[in-house]
């Protein structure tokens, strides 16, 4: 754990040979193995949290190669060279391969190579820029859109790779699985977090806030001036020019959602999924409807938005229509590949109907009511 493995070579396992290799929060750079295993080799089963490999060599499998289970959480992969077959990581024989939150930053080379019918794979929510992949549920991007830095002293005792500004893996982590409490340096991982093995804080784009129009000032109307006759004095009469107060337009103070309370930690897992049956809509007065009882903690998914995009949910601050237009923000989220997206859970307490809006970071809004009864169960 908190170590750096750099500079080593060997036949097999250029940093490290192991029976079973647990790293945490570990930098593996600049090794080289004659065959294969740049960073590591291990016939136990290899387990990488928070962890950085980059710059390592082989002939074959440059990154690491396991004869056991595999699993890389939030770790980063950049920058391995192999002169021989192309293949990152390999599972041979036996175990699970299981990847999750990680990035992928190579070039010329393939995920992952497998021998023998044993061997199982999962993926999920991980960041891939590697040309020769067809595995599901992976964000597909380029080298020069994940932006990541150079392996650099970015704070902690281990140099990192730090995910530049416009990155699509920041904000990108599965909400739902095991995120870690910090990152490889020790910085504590805030909501949404991102994926590899260093968080930077994601900040949504807000919604601008139109710029109310002024009342036009108001122009005087001079009092004339009477003409003297020949055998009268003119009486001079003063112009009294009136005294205009200009308008004040007052800003309204936006309350939290009236009834409801936003759900966090277990209560927030365990939260019952209620599936929206109508794609989002554009538009308000045509958003589809779920009915769910008050009291009941829910989290509403629904269909029709943009794949793979960083979503910021906002609910109405009011049941009554008449508040539908105002919003508050109550949490962020992303959608799948298939363009769906888990809303938030939350518990309402007063029956009405409550409109919730998408926000992609381009600005279009997509909307779904929820319609709270005072029934006990949720149709």
């Amino acid at each position: 754990n908190n170590s750096t493995v750099t500079g080593n070579s060997a036949f097999m396992g250029g940093g490290v040979s192991a029976g079973t290799l647990t790293a945490t929060s570990t930098t593996f750079s600049q090794n080289q193995a004659t065959y294969v295993g740049g960073a590591a080799i291990s016939l136990g089963g290899i387990s990488l949290t928070n962890s950085t490999l980059t710059g390592n060599l082989a002939y074959g499998v440059p990154g690491v190669y396991s004869v056991g289970s595999f699993t890389a959480n939030f770790t980063t992969f950049s920058g391995n060279i192999s002169s021989g077959p192309s293949t990152l990581t390999k599972n041979a024989s036996q175990g699970t391969y299981t990847v999750a939150n990680s990035i992928f930053n190579e070039t010329g080379l393939a995920l992952l190579g497998a021998t023998g019918s044993a061997a199982t794979f999962s993926f999920f929510n991980s960041a891939d820029a590697l040309a020769n992949n067809t595995a599901p549920s992976l964000i597909f991007a380029t080298t020069a859109s994940l932006n990541l830095g150079a392996l650099a002293n970015n704070g902690g005792t281990t140099l990192t790779m730090l995910p530049g500004a416009g990155s699509p893996v920041i904000g990108a982590a599965d909400p739902d699985s095991r995120i870690p409490t910090v990152d490889q340096r020790g910085v504590t991982r805030t909501s949404p977090s991102t994926m590899g093995a260093v968080h930077v804080a994601f900040t949504p784009t807000p919604t601008p806030t139109p710029t109310p129009t002024p009342d036009p000032d108001p122009t005087p109307t001079p009092t004339p001036t009477p003409t003297p006759s020949a055998s009268v004095a003119p009486v001079v009469v003063p112009v009294v020019v009136p005294v205009v107060t200009p308008s004040v337009v007052s800003t309204p103070i936006v309350l939290p959602p009236v009834g409801v309370v936003l759900l966090t930690g277990a209560a927030r897992v365990n939260a019952q999924v209620v599936e929206v049956e109508a794609p989002a809509s554009t538009t308000v007065a045509s958003a589809p409807q779920v009915i769910v009882s008050a009291g009941s903690a829910v989290a509403p998914v629904v269909s029709g938005l943009p794949a793979r995009t960083p979503i910021v949910a906002s609910m109405s601050v009011s049941s009554q229509t008449r508040a539908k237009s105002t919003f508050v923000p109550i949490g962020t989220t992303r959608s799948t590949a298939a363009g769906q997206v888990k809303v938030p859970a939350f518990k309402a307490t007063r029956p009405g109907v409550y409109t919730i809006r998408l926000a992609t970071p381009a600005g279009k809004a997509f909307y779904v009511k929820v319609k709270v009864t005072a029934k006990k169960s949720a149709k």
